[in-house]
């Protein structure tokens, strides 16, 4: 009986653990919702890239209490950057380092996580994830890490969906960027037609006079008195 009642007790303590865990675990999850739903809300009230750039570094260091860096794409580089600390700014100068951004390209060119904690480059200071869409890496964030401070299992999840997220705001962003481009570019060929057709009526009327009278002049060049030749070729001059 007494087995039993052991027995018992230690089944109910474990569940109470559970359950206990359980509970932490959805508050955790439910919290997480709330931010990435506000963090949604944020981006699509958002209109041009920095703004994008900056709420995302924002939400990142607030919610994962690490410095970060967003990279962005340039060409074939990832030549743009912001970074943001979480307490030291000496961060900073760690992130934006040679070391660092090169690994910055590696993630950029091979879609692929690497640095701290992975297999990749693992001698790196930051972690970087690439930001994915359609096959094609829009933006790569990097997350500075430490043995006292290492990126745990749901950080590394909320910063997978802050990604999704991510990805498809700079997708929009850049259509609009496109767009916004060629709009630019038809009034810019608008402004040279004009331009061009502007200056060809203001040209045509003293080229046709001076044609006109250079060939009055060479065709009666016998019958013109020299005072008419004189005349005309002021007119042409």
């Amino acid at each position: 009986t007494l087995l039993i009642m052991l027995m018992v007790a230690l089944f109910t303590s474990n569940m109470m653990i559970r359950v206990k865990s359980q509970a932490r675990e959805s508050i955790k999850k439910e919290h997480q919702m709330g931010v990435l739903y506000d963090f949604n809300k944020k981006l699509l009230a958002t209109r041009n890239l920095n703004g994008i750039i900056n709420l995302t570094n924002d939400y990142l260091v607030s919610t994962m209490n690490h410095s970060v860096i967003f990279y962005t794409e340039q060409g074939k580089n990832l030549l743009n950057h912001k970074a943001l600390a979480f307490e030291n700014k000496q961060d900073i100068e760690v992130l934006t380092g040679s070391d660092e951004e090169a690994v910055a390209n590696w993630v950029f060119n091979n879609q692929k996580v690497a640095g701290y904690g992975t297999d990749t480059l693992m001698g790196a200071k930051g972690f970087y994830l690439p930001v994915l869409s359609q096959g094609r890496v829009l933006a790569v964030i990097g997350v500075l890490l430490s043995k006292e401070n290492p990126l745990t299992h749901e950080n590394l999840n909320f910063l997978k969906l802050i990604a999704s997220q991510l990805s498809l705001a700079l997708e929009r962003q850049y259509l609009v960027t496109e767009q916004q481009q060629i709009m630019l570019e038809t009034e810019k060929e608008k402004m040279r037609s004009n331009l061009l057709r502007a200056i060809s009526h203001d040209l045509r009327t003293p080229l046709t006079g001076i044609l006109g009278a250079s060939s009055a002049i060479l065709e009666n060049k016998d019958k013109f008195d020299e005072e008419l030749k004189l005349s005309l070729i002021k007119d042409i001059k």
